[in-house]
């Protein structure tokens, strides 16, 4: 998970990004969803969100007195609510997508309301209970991601929502008697990685977070895992995120071997992000934050890496993080992250060996071969 605003985020032109992992899980298990809306077509519906809020008001008739109303008369927004990349969630308007998404989860909720929800479905996929399940999680995931996003930062209101999660969760596990009852995250990662973030963004730098952490971080490399092959960009990303976080965790703990472990995960973030400056947004979502201690990570970058960086790019060419070496997209250099040749302004070079990686120019291949040598076949 990311937690900075993207250039559309900021309010920069562009068009924000769906989020194809969400549409991908929502159809699952059938039903067809309408394409994702564009921005003006969601302005349209919070203009109309405006209007009702206006009439409710003067009414005296609360807003969420028929939320199936607004469901059914704000498609759009409602889409872009569950869809939309949360980075991309333009900041102009979050504090009316936080409402579109209180109010949908009311649908989910209530017991009055969830007959109904079933029978309208989610713009053409079917809902029954796995249904509801499914949205209700997504939904409260959007409102922790938006909470912890780096312009908004308001852990507190995270942390309500994400303890309410975990609580839920725990009283699933032992109703199932699952053998992960004791070990949660076993079976819901996603979850406590939002959860670790969350603990951490709100300066609990302690023992118990520590725990966590290193818990996650231990089964995110469990290639054992059953669903090992299938989870593993998401453990790449649960990989990188404890131990970023650990960096600043161990480093607040005394101890003797707390500064050490801190120092080995600040040297490993530190390699992975030193030669790609491009990523220096998505690296400030978690080591730039107000209200906490110095980030080792950012201070062994220092304030120039932060400072000097090109802005990360645009959300049409953006290629998703990964560790240096596995290789790249072929929509920006995999050392620098330059969109065209930096010498010619032509198209890319072509890693010839393996096909797959991408360099602005021979300079970038040479500085990159050493991490991409054993990725490359």
């Amino acid at each position: 998970m990311y937690y900075h605003a993207s250039p559309v985020g900021r309010g920069e032109r562009g068009e924000p990004e769906e989020d194809a992992r969400i549409r991908s899980f929502l159809l699952m298990s059938g039903g067809t969803l309408p394409p994702f809306p564009s921005l003006a077509a969601v302005k349209q519906d919070l203009a109309k969100l405006d209007k009702l809020a206006t009439e409710s008001t003067a009414s005296a008739s609360p807003l969420t007195h028929d939320p199936l109303v607004l469901y059914s008369k704000l498609q759009n927004v409602y889409l872009f609510s569950i869809l939309c990349v949360t980075n991309d969630v333009p900041f102009a308007f979050i504090r009316e997508i936080f409402v579109v998404l209180k109010l949908f989860m009311m649908l989910l909720e209530e017991d009055s309301l969830k007959p109904e929800m079933k029978k309208a479905g989610f713009y053409g996929v079917p809902i029954n209970d796995t249904g509801i399940y499914k949205l209700r999680m997504i939904a409260r995931s959007k409102v922790v991601a938006l909470s912890l996003r780096e312009d908004i930062n308001v852990p507190s209101s995270a942390r309500r929502m994400v303890e309410e999660m975990r609580a839920e969760h725990e009283m699933e596990l032992i109703r199932k008697g699952s053998p992960h009852v004791k070990q949660p995250w076993r079976d819901r990662m996603p979850l406590y990685a939002q959860l670790a973030d969350v603990l951490v963004f709100s300066n609990e730098l302690n023992n118990d977070t520590k725990f966590l952490l290193e818990q996650l971080l231990e089964y995110a490399k469990d290639q054992s895992a059953p669903d090992f092959a299938m989870t593993k960009e998401l453990r790449k990303d649960v990989v990188l995120s404890c131990r970023i976080h650990l960096s600043l965790v161990l480093s607040q703990l005394g101890g003797k071997e707390n500064p050490v472990k801190s120092k080995q995960h600040t040297s490993w973030v530190v390699n992975q992000f030193r030669d790609r400056p491009h990523m220096r947004d998505t690296l400030s979502g978690y080591v730039l934050r107000k209200d906490l201690p110095e980030h080792p990570v950012a201070r062994a970058l220092g304030p120039a890496w932060f400072a000097n960086a090109p802005s990360w790019r645009s959300p049409e060419t953006r290629t998703p993080w990964k560790p240096s070496g596995s290789g790249s997209s072929s929509s920006a250099c995999a050392q620098c992250g330059a969109q065209k040749g930096s010498s010619t302004g032509e198209e890319l070079l072509r890693c010839s060996r393996c096909k797959n990686v991408f360099y602005c120019s021979k300079e970038c291949q040479k500085a990159a071969w050493k991490q991409h040598k054993s990725a490359c076949r």
